[in-house]
């Protein structure tokens, strides 16, 4: 399974649960910042501010929607030095983006 399609699948399975979670809200902003990447594709890329790009590859966590599994890949993404999570913290550092209010 494709990194993207692991994001997504546990993102709509979180959406699923009642609870207010950091990992739904972090999914949330993931998914989102994959739609704003898309309409603002050319200025993203100059400034080197992509997310697809980090799930076009595999990213070495398994899914099976458990609740270790979740964890296990939100702790993997959410690492303070990993390259998503510096992008969807400093995704309003593009001009366009930020002028547009979308983030």
């Amino acid at each position: 399974m494709h990194s993207l399609d692991k994001v997504m699948k546990l993102f709509k399975h979180l959406e699923k649960k009642e609870s207010n979670s950091l990992a739904k809200s972090y999914f949330g902003w993931i998914v989102k910042g994959l739609l704003i990447e898309n309409e603002y594709k050319e200025e993203c890329e100059k400034c080197g501010k992509v997310l697809y790009h980090h799930f076009k590859y595999w990213l070495p966590v398994s899914f099976d929607s458990s609740q270790s599994t979740i964890d296990e890949f939100f702790l993997y993404i959410y690492n303070v030095y990993s390259p998503i999570r510096n992008t969807i913290e400093t995704l309003d550092s593009v001009e366009s983006i930020r002028l547009s209010g979308k983030w």
